[in-house]
């Protein structure tokens, strides 16, 4: 029996490992289980796209296997991710966002192994087909699970899903952001002065992010404060298109792309404000990232946005596509440092209540515990968890 014999093992599923929160989250996930109780595998269909974020999982030991999709339904891929899921001695997969339930309810199905799945957002878009497809999902996935509560309300009430969807909240650990850093050389670092109001933004320059209404809100904050500067960690395929918009607007010495980041919690220590633009989200972990770190925060009013910023106490919740909101909202908090630090205080104080990583990982490992323990004893599928099925033609690559 799987659970009496070995820790037990999950496969999670996703799409592709670029610098996003998902695949940040399955690594923190991964990498924090129960070593005596859990490993991990992660499985992908999309050519790896982040090198360093591959680097990290193969450190922490944690297989990557990459499979190649290809365009359109690839309807063999399941079969190809189950042979693998036997081979390896799977017992829970663990599928995330749409394409990821996709293809891991239909390995689900072909592995005969439980599912579980995670939603991390609701759709910007009116798809009644693929709602239908999520219906079916549904009643193959043992556990469904949301990262906030506006995404379970979606699920349930514009998807039409009637098993139940448990939510458990992103979390962060704290301790990582709660640190001592030298705050004058870092700003050094960044081209910033100690008089300079520093803003800053962490997402992936990606449509729904809404760089663009950012980049106009902040032609009219430095109408207003024209020391201000925004600094802007992240990349992705609008990167040209928004450095154009930067100088269309005149915004050359007020704006920075720093690309890529690995330094997350020193970056955040050295700035005065955090704003996210999105005018669609999930439960943005970078949101608490930033609050675990004491900053206040300007968020528009999207999806779990405002489940995770208390307009007015933690920072300012503001309308999505609103740039003139946007920029009232900054100017405000930045011509009050001592109102913006009580927010930000308030902040760190919630995540570590409500948000931390322990509950989060908690609650998942119950999940995994509760659905390895079912197959177990109806001795599904483990009989061949000794046999070696690596001859098998999988056509996947292991990213290591």
């Amino acid at each position: 029996m799987a659970m009496t014999r070995d820790r037990v093992h999950i496969l999670f599923v996703n799409y592709s490992l670029g610098m996003g929160g998902i695949e940040t989250l399955i690594l923190e996930i991964a990498k924090r289980m129960d070593k005596n109780r859990f490993r991990a595998s992660v499985c992908v269909f999309h050519q790896a796209e982040e090198v360093k974020l591959i680097q990290e999982f193969n450190e922490a030991g944690i297989p990557v296997y990459t499979f190649e999709k290809g365009r359109g339904v690839n309807w063999t891929l399941p079969f190809q991710i189950a042979r693998l899921a036997r081979s390896k001695g799977v017992d829970v997969i663990h599928s995330h966002n749409p394409s990821g339930w996709f293809y891991g309810g239909l390995t689900s199905l072909a592995a005969r192994l439980p599912l579980v799945h995670t939603e991390h957002t609701s759709p910007d878009y009116d798809f009644k087909r693929w709602y239908a497809i999520e219906r079916c999902l549904a009643r193959i996935t043992a556990r469904i699970t949301a990262v906030a509560g506006s995404v379970a309300r979606f699920m349930r009430e514009e998807e039409g899903i009637r098993k139940p969807v448990e939510v458990i909240y992103n979390g962060v650990e704290a301790a990582l952001y709660d640190i001592q850093i030298d705050r004058a050389q870092k700003r050094k670092e960044l081209g910033l002065d100690e008089k300079t109001p520093a803003i800053g933004i962490v997402a992936r320059f990606f449509p729904e992010k809404d760089h663009k209404c950012l980049l106009e809100a902040f032609t009219k904050v430095v109408a207003r404060i024209p020391r201000a500067r925004l600094l802007i960690a992240g990349d992705g395929p609008l990167r040209d298109e928004l450095v154009t918009c930067k100088d269309k607007l005149g915004l050359d010495g007020q704006v920075t792309f720093l690309g890529n980041r690995r330094d997350i919690p020193e970056f955040l220590k050295a700035l005065d404000l955090f704003v996210l633009s999105s005018y669609k989200e999930g439960l943005p972990v970078v949101l608490l990232e930033a609050m675990a770190a004491g900053l206040a925060t300007v968020a528009t009013d999207v999806d779990g946005n405002p489940e995770l910023v208390l307009d007015k106490k933690t920072g300012l919740v503001v309308p999505a596509k609103n740039p003139r909101a946007l920029a009232d909202a900054i100017c405000e908090l930045i011509a009050d440092p001592a109102r913006a630090g009580r927010m930000g205080e308030e902040g760190r104080r919630i995540v570590r209540e409500k948000f931390n990583f322990r509950q989060m990982i908690t609650a998942y490992e119950s999940i995994y515990e509760v659905l390895a323990r079912k197959v177990d004893k109806t001795s599904a599928t483990y009989e061949s968890r000794n046999t070696n099925h690596d001859s098998h033609n999988t056509q996947y690559r292991s990213e290591q």
